[in-house]
Formats: structure tokens, C-alpha cells, sequence
């Protein structure tokens, strides 16, 4: 495939990346209409940026007035994402036994859910990077270090109390062209805690297609966690602290992870009620992330989601919401340095 050259990053024209939205949209309309009028070389740019190039070569491969060398250029594409996600899923696979015979059984995150239930039907068309596994509370450093015995090297050197997962793990197997890289979570995003772990293996369900015993996220779960985890980098910067540039939020929508909730919306609403993943999101902090993004997968993608939970914030999180997210990381600190215990005994003395 030829590079993105030249180089670009986000916030991109908010009006381009409409277009390719509203082409992507789980709903019937005309072959290639959103992008009339919308420069060719841009919406192949953003498209190919934000990894959704496969999903639009099986809009357009039959759209007249699409140019030979764009189509070629995204069933380039398709083809090869098919291709890495079936090795990726025979990775998977490899790593579940593994990892099951150590007597742990894995919870497979983002876009690992797609690799053995893609909402859509179709796993190939979702562009992976890595494999995101959250392990049962205390398991990660066994994890980690099992997956380093096997050749797999960190890549980055951190403090790892201070993050959600362990450093990423990379090996490249035998014939491969990409390395094969791995995340082992502790919780399922950053500023999570025990409380959340817990709730997302309570909930979840077996993962029917893979080899071994791997639980995945529950459809409520897994709209959550793709909100919570679009709130990051640049689009947090203007989605949370500049409301009011609605263009610029929408120029840096990952369009990948937004057509992952409009996959989920569309496709697995028998799964789920909306007010109790409201409810969900209440009980974690996360209520605001949830509604903003909703609102964007609402506005960019006609995502049956409901008025109520569709909600653009023009403000910063509710005060009730920080004063939340700031207790919890209070009460993990506590937990952390062994004075929970003591703090609570302070607060209640008639309970000791």
C-alpha cells in the first residue's frame, strides 16, 4: 500500500469525516452519495488513517463513479486485514491454551471481541493492532511473566502501578511480517479498579468460536468500555475540556471505535438495556463519556440510540462525576499503601 503521505493527524476536516461516517452506516442509501462533492484523496486518507479502508471497500466495490486505482487501493486493504486477523485469531488461540494451562482463563478486550463475535458478521474488516487480554485480580504478573518465557519482549519500560496494563509484549512468529503484540490488563481501563474488573467477569460470556476458555465482555460492557476508551488523546482534549468546537471532536473521532459502538447498537440491541448501562456507567463515573460518545455515534452514524442517553456535554463532567472518579483513586491509593483498613476504623469507630 502506498504511505500516508504526506503526513497528516487529526482534527481533520469535520465535513470529510462525516462523509465517511455516514457511508459506513449500518443503514441503506445510495452507493457513495455522502461522498459527493468530498475531495477523493482526503476520504481515502481518513479512511485509511482511521483503519476502516476494509468496511469501505465492501461499500464502494460495487459503486459506480468510484476511481479503479481508490478501489484497488482499499481492496488492498481488505485483503490484507482478512488475512492478519485470521493469523491473529490463530495467535489468539495459541496464547488462550496457554494461558488456560496455567489455570487462567482470559477476558479478551476491544477489538479481540471481534475475532470469535464480530457484531457485523464479518471479523476480517476490523483492523487489529494488538491483543488485549484482562486476567482475573492477581493474575497479570503470572501472565506477564509466562508470555515473556515464551520469546514475547516488553516494548516499553514503565512503572507498571502506574498503568491499567502491563508494558506490551511483542514476538514475531516464524513467516510473519507483522510482530504479534500483546497487552496484559490488570483492569479494563485506565483509572479502573478491582470494582470494575470484577463486574466485567461477573457479567461475562464464554467466547463460543475460540479454542479454549475465554470470557468476553458482556454487550453492555462492551459499549462501555469502547466509550470509555475513545476518551483519549485529542478527541478527550476537545470532547471534555472545548465542547463547544463540535467540528474539531468530530475531527478527531477514531472512526474505527465509533463504528464498533454503531456495530454493537445495531446488532446485538436484544443484549442490553440502554438504561441499565446508564446505570452502569453512574456506577463507575463514566456516565459522561458514555452519553458524549453515544452522541457522536448518534450524529455521525444514525446509531439507534436513544434521546436519553445521546448527549453532547457543552460543559465539563458534572461535579458529581469528577468528586466519583476522585474517590475511587483515593480508595485504590489507600488499598495500594495497606491504610484503608485504618482510614475506615478513623471514619467509623463505632465499628472496631
Amino acid at each position: 500500500m502506498p504511505p500516508l503521505n504526506p503526513p497528516q493527524q487529526p482534527p481533520f476536516d469535520a465535513q470529510v469525516v462525516r462523509a465517511v461516517a455516514a457511508l459506513l452506516a449500518p443503514r441503506a442509501h445510495s452507493p457513495a452519495e455522502p461522498l459527493a462533492g468530498v475531495d477523493p484523496a482526503a476520504w481515502i486518507y481518513v479512511s485509511r488513517f482511521w483503519h476502516v479502508a476494509p468496511r469501505l471497500w465492501l461499500k464502494l466495490r460495487d459503486a459506480p463513479g468510484v476511481p479503479g486505482a481508490v478501489l484497488d487501493q482499499l481492496r488492498t486493504e481488505y485483503w490484507r486485514t482478512v488475512t492478519a486477523s485470521a493469523g491473529l485469531r490463530t495467535a489468539a488461540n495459541e496464547l488462550i491454551a496457554i494461558l488456560n494451562g496455567q489455570g487462567v482463563v482470559p477476558m479478551l478486550l476491544k477489538g479481540g471481541c471481534q475475532l470469535f463475535d464480530p457484531p457485523a458478521g464479518h471479523a476480517g474488516t476490523r483492523v487489529m493492532v494488538d491483543l488485549d487480554l484482562l486476567v482475573p485480580q492477581g493474575q497479570d504478573r503470572r501472565c506477564f511473566d509466562t508470555l515473556c518465557g515464551l520469546g514475547f519482549v516488553p516494548a516499553e519500560d514503565w512503572d507498571t502501578d502506574r498503568f491499567h496494563h502491563w508494558p506490551k509484549l511483542t514476538r514475531t512468529p516464524g513467516g510473519a511480517d507483522e510482530p504479534l503484540v500483546v497487552e496484559i490488563h490488570k483492569t479494563p481501563w485506565l483509572g479502573a479498579g478491582t470494582e470494575e474488573t470484577a463486574a466485567f467477569f461477573d457479567m461475562s460470556v464464554p467466547a463460543e468460536k475460540a479454542a479454549g476458555d475465554v470470557r468476553l465482555p458482556c454487550v453492555a460492557h462492551r459499549l462501555l468500555h469502547n466509550a470509555v476508551h475513545a476518551f483519549e488523546g485529542q478527541f478527550r482534549h476537545y470532547a471534555v475540556w472545548h465542547p463547544g468546537d463540535l467540528d474539531d471532536a468530530v475531527g478527531c473521532t477514531n472512526l474505527r471505535q465509533v463504528l464498533d459502538f454503531v456495530d454493537l447498537c445495531t446488532y446485538r440491541k436484544g443484549l442490553f438495556e440502554w438504561d441499565a448501562l446508564l446505570a452502569e456507567a453512574d456506577r463507575f463515573g463514566r456516565r459522561h463519556d458514555l452519553e458524549q460518545w453515544a452522541f457522536l455515534a448518534r450524529e455521525l452514524c444514525a446509531a439507534p440510540v436513544p434521546a436519553h442517553v445521546s448527549r453532547w456535554h457543552t460543559g465539563r463532567p458534572e461535579p458529581r462525576e469528577i468528586g466519583a472518579r476522585c474517590e475511587r483513586l483515593v480508595r485504590r491509593l489507600l488499598r495500594a499503601t495497606g491504610l484503608l483498613g485504618t482510614v475506615r476504623r478513623l471514619r467509623n469507630p463505632s465499628q472496631t
